[in-house]
């Protein structure tokens, strides 16, 4: 995941737009708290900001990458996305 992130960052707003996609930009916090995700990776469960960039300081959240993701799909199976789509 680390490695696809740095390989994308260099293409501008390719990062951004994958993660407002999956993310919706919607506040994920409540879900994350519920599935243990660790403190220093709470910033990816805010999605509400744009995409933290210093990935390599959260390497750690590698092991919560699972839960934020369900997180992300959870939401989505029940609300339509960033871009309205169902």
């Amino acid at each position: 995941m680390i490695h696809f992130l740095n390989m994308c960052s260099p293409r501008q707003d390719t990062v951004k737009l994958m993660w407002d996609c999956a993310s919706s930009r919607h506040d994920h916090m409540e879900c994350c708290r519920k599935k243990n995700v660790l403190p220093l990776c709470m910033q990816y469960c805010e999605s509400s900001h744009a995409v933290p960039a210093d990935y390599l300081n959260h390497l750690v959240c590698l092991q919560n990458f699972d839960a934020i993701r369900d997180c992300f799909r959870d939401h989505l199976e029940k609300n339509p996305n960033i871009f309205g789509d169902n």
